[in-house]
């Protein structure tokens, strides 16, 4: 997000329009009564798309064109031959870098996506917090 900024691929209107940090997450589900108990990260689960999506919106292409293509059978449901080609060998010569970015994200311990896992406190879990991870996700 601080990369790419409005051409970051997980920047979707309108179902993701506010970025939280995983502690303003926390922070908000703590203020409503819940109680995190596992964040997940896996940078290469949607790193390397983002990256290359990103790039390609940066560079000025339809904003998450190839992602969709990834998705469907075509653009808007349409079949796109030469574009589709094209695109996609974009995002070969692009993919090195990005699975190169993904892995030092996940060295760094960060990445550009996040999972935070909360319950009611009281609720019936299965496991407690310290069977899952030795510290909790948040500070």
């Amino acid at each position: 997000a601080r990369v790419f900024g409005p051409h970051w691929l997980h920047l979707d209107p309108p179902r993701h329009v506010y970025l939280f940090s995983p502690q303003n997450l926390c922070t908000l589900l703590r203020k409503h009564g819940f109680e995190p108990f596992l964040e997940v990260r896996n940078p290469l689960e949607f790193g390397p798309i983002g990256y290359v999506q990103s790039v390609m919106n940066a560079m000025g292409i339809r904003r998450d064109v190839f992602f969709e293509l990834l998705k469907t059978t075509g653009v808007n449901g349409r079949t796109v031959h030469l574009r589709s080609v094209m695109l996609i060998g974009l995002a070969a010569l692009l993919t090195p870098a990005a699975i190169f970015m993904s892995l030092a994200e996940a060295a760094a311990g960060c990445s550009g996506t996040f999972e935070i896992y909360a319950r009611k406190p009281g609720s019936a879990s299965g496991q407690s917090i310290d069977a899952v991870r030795s510290q909790p996700p948040c500070p």
